[in-house]
């Protein structure tokens, strides 16, 4: 998994984090509320992760896929409940893996 920007109405950011990659679509998890699983077209995904901008590696310290997965968690017990078999099936493999 990898965790990026991105950019939206000006100037504003937020965070994803890019899952599996498939065949056709990759799937990318909004680190916002409600917390959504978006597909997005492979060649989309291309273009958009060959940016050496975007990925955000060096700006939080330890390991931040770790810090948004424990911040996803609270935002999915929050908006469906406090059990993982409440999720949606497409949300399930970002928060257990």
């Amino acid at each position: 998994m990898k965790l990026v920007t991105t950019r939206y109405f000006r100037n504003q950011t937020r965070l994803a984090l890019v899952g599996p990659r498939g065949r056709k679509w990759t799937h990318v998890v909004s680190v916002d509320m409600p917390v959504k699983v978006v597909k997005v077209a492979n060649k989309d995904a291309d273009k958009y992760f060959s940016d050496t901008n975007c990925f955000l590696g060096d700006k939080f310290r330890g390991d931040p896929i770790k810090k948004i997965k424990r911040e996803l968690k609270d935002r999915c017990k929050w908006t469906y409940g406090p059990s993982i078999k409440d999720l949606p099936k497409n949300l399930r493999p970002f928060i257990s893996a």
